[in-house]
């Protein structure tokens, strides 16, 4: 950073994806501090100060940034927290690269996707309660619909709906995860292909397409929305996309007036189209940039890092290398598992000795418990295993004997991992 003196850095939440943040800082010679109304949040135990302030309560976080010299704030992976971190950056004039504008639309599903229809990209089209219980209109739905929380993540509050009858069941769960009581209700769409999940960096008011991965499913039953279980790069459709459809994005976010940060978007792809239908202005929960940083330099986390501290996302060294264009194999492979109490771990050693691992995210560990209230939730993920490949007979390679080493076993004795993702789906990858 140019300074004799260690960087500060305030982590803004100490959830355990929260542990890379305060693992990159370090690397950097930064000093860290994390701090939430947790006391045994994940990464408190690996920084190198905690602190017990409520990231909600703001004046009591602007203190804390004032009391500890704190250079820069930060957080990630979940949306809760933006805001928040926001009001604290700007009370204190520090570093933050979104303005409440931007999360308000960027965080909500039926605002963003108001915003692509109004940059004419398409969305995963959508029905009005109203429509569907009007008697007369009911054959102009299309069962089975998806019934979403527009304000909600983590696959909290999903419903997939066959009926009438189901879906009003749906819209009172939805309810109960959606702080702004707002519901959207979208067509199911063929949940049989892989979706297509992008990254995006914005770099002083420049949009760059940073990648395109093919994103794999997993429904433990056909009434309950599917949770990611891996996601290849390059995408199969990463040319098809840069032609069709990157320009319009760009333009959309330079609409909006996005100067920096990174950012992911989930979409379908269907009958030759792509169909949007929710973003991230923040890091995704899948890590992403452990892949990309592995095949061609450019790290998003390691970018908010600097931004937070320095109010300047990378060098023109770093920007030059951004691009979706990998020349190797990359994939994150997510590992659920049952709800259970862990008894024993076995086959993570061999596991992180493998030459393709790159990085393993690992949530629950032996004695953790999985309440059954988190089933078909992202809280159901144990870990994420981060693979960097010279080819795809490697990737496939690495994957079999990772599902073949890991044990997961609950206190019954029985495995607790469910075999949610079939190396069969990379096959036809080139």
């Amino acid at each position: 950073m140019g300074n004799d003196k260690k960087k500060t850095l305030l982590i803004s939440n100490g959830l355990a994806l929260a542990c890379d943040i305060v693992k990159k800082a370090k690397e950097k010679n930064i000093y860290t501090i994390v701090t939430d109304w947790y006391d045994n949040s994940p990464a408190k135990k690996v920084a190198d100060e905690s602190c017990m302030v409520s990231t909600s309560d703001i004046n009591a976080m602007v203190n804390l940034v004032k009391n500890k010299n704190v250079d820069g704030v930060i957080t990630s992976f979940i949306d809760s927290n933006l805001e928040n971190t926001r009001k604290v950056c700007e009370i204190l004039g520090s570093h933050f690269y979104a303005t409440r504008e931007q999360l308000e639309i960027t965080m909500n599903k039926r605002k963003f996707k108001a915003l692509c229809k109004k940059n004419n990209i398409s969305v995963v089209p959508e029905y009005e309660l109203e429509d569907i219980l009007a008697k007369e209109q009911t054959s102009d739905i299309i069962y089975p619909v998806i019934v979403k929380p527009v304000d909600s993540s983590g696959s909290k509050g999903i419903t997939i709906c066959n009926n009438q009858d189901e879906l009003l069941i749906g819209y009172n769960k939805a309810l109960e995860f959606s702080e702004s009581k707002d519901i959207v209700i979208e067509k199911l769409m063929d949940l049989s292909k892989s979706g297509i999940n992008l990254d995006y960096v914005i770099v002083d008011g420049e949009i760059h397409l940073s990648s395109v991965g093919d994103l794999y499913t997993y429904q433990n039953d056909k009434s309950l929305p599917p949770l990611t279980t891996g996601v290849f790069y390059p995408s199969i459709y990463v040319d098809t996309y840069i032609n069709e459809v990157d320009k319009n994005v760009q333009n959309m976010f330079k609409n909006l007036g996005l100067k920096n940060g990174v950012l992911y978007i989930q979409s379908f792809y269907e009958n030759g189209e792509f169909y949007f239908y929710e973003m991230g202005y923040r890091l995704g929960g899948g890590q992403s940039y452990q892949v990309i940083s592995k095949i061609n330099g450019v790290n998003h986390l390691e970018m908010l890092i600097d931004y937070a501290l320095t109010g300047r996302m990378c060098t023109d060294e770093v920007t030059s290398k951004i691009s979706p264009n990998f020349n190797k194999k990359g994939f994150i492979l997510i590992l659920h598992i049952k709800p259970g109490v862990i008894s024993r771990i076995v086959g993570m050693d061999k596991i992180c000795s493998l030459e393709d691992v790159v990085n393993i995210m690992q949530t629950y560990f032996e004695g953790d418990s999985i309440h059954e209230s988190v089933a078909n939730t992202t809280a159901q993920v144990f870990g994420r295993v981060h693979l960097v490949s010279q080819n795809n007979e490697s990737l496939i390679k690495t994957i079999k004997t990772i599902k073949e080493e890991l044990k997961i076993i609950g206190e019954d004795g029985e495995s607790m991992l469910i075999d949610s993702f079939h190396t069969s789906y990379l096959d036809k990858k080139s």
